[in-house]
């Protein structure tokens, strides 16, 4: 019995597996297991300040610290394999409820290209950042204003870990910044899961995103007037304020739980382990 117990102790006692979330309203009301994640509006919006502003003039090389908030609304809710999760996500389609993400995010921005001093392409590193996600069923969320983001239910909230956070690369001419791409993809940790709607905890989470501006925008370029934590904004390349669309998607892994099977097996061990040791007493 002994050897069953070292044998045991040297597997493990614990598995991953994927969490359940659970819908208290509308008609998609129930638990459904198989959650991974949420793939996010691709109309999502974004919002950097204290970007270098048309009176500097940068070089490759230059940093600055700048703050990013992004908002957005879920499209719809996915499975660990990013395939929508029937169930979950109809609910948002007859819009019954809404979950909502917002992140506010310190970066350090490196120039790692400038013509005519102004940078067309940098480097970010996450200084802070932290997350939350809503769930409201009065979807009153509204993405220019950067409103109805955090008035529902707080379901989970989580810190980002520091270090690389992604690229942009701008696109200019003869009149200044006309566009540009990037992408970041963060890896955080889940600090808060209400267990009214997710079983087990979920313990990490992984979002990429997709940041365009101005000619590569594909939700109509309309800008924002305020954030989640900001507010007025008005949208100025030139005075380091700059206005993006986001698109996103996030997954999420669940914490470890304990296979019955295993556990069991493992109780029987030790108590045979303490048998023996009284036997040799």
């Amino acid at each position: 019995m002994g050897m069953i117990v070292i044998a045991l102790g040297g597997g493990s006692i614990a598995s991953s597996q994927a969490a359940s979330i659970t819908i208290p309203d509308g008609d998609s009301a129930g638990t459904y297991a198989n959650f991974g994640g949420f793939d996010w509006s691709a109309g999502g919006k974004a919002t950097v300040f204290d970007w270098w502003t048309d009176q500097d003039t940068v070089s490759a090389g230059d940093t600055r610290d700048i703050t990013l908030d992004f908002w957005t609304i879920a499209g719809s809710v996915s499975d660990p394999f990013q395939n929508n999760l029937t169930g979950p996500t109809r609910g948002i389609l007859d819009g019954d409820y809404e979950f909502t993400f917002s992140t506010q995010l310190t970066e350090r921005a490196t120039c790692l290209e400038a013509v005519g001093g102004a940078c067309i392409q940098s480097e970010f590193e996450l200084l802070a950042g932290s997350w939350q996600i809503y769930y409201d069923p009065n979807p009153n969320a509204d993405q220019l204003a950067g409103t109805g983001f955090q008035d529902g239910t707080l379901i989970l909230e989580g810190d980002f870990d520091l270090g690389f956070a992604g690229v942009f690369t701008a696109i200019a001419d003869a009149t200044g910044f006309v566009g540009g791409t990037g992408s970041n993809t963060l890896q955080g940790t889940v600090t808060y899961t209400n267990s009214d709607f997710f079983t087990p905890d979920l313990v990490g989470t992984t979002v990429g995103t997709e940041l365009k501006f101005g000619n590569d925008r594909t939700d109509g370029g309309v800008l924002v007037t305020g954030t989640p934590f900001n507010s007025p904004v008005t949208c100025s390349v030139e005075d380091g304020t700059i206005c993006l669309q986001a698109d996103a998607n996030q997954s999420f892994r669940a914490a470890e739980v304990p296979e019955p099977a295993t556990v069991a097996l493992l109780g029987f061990g030790l108590v045979g382990l303490v048998a023996l040791r009284r036997r040799m007493s």
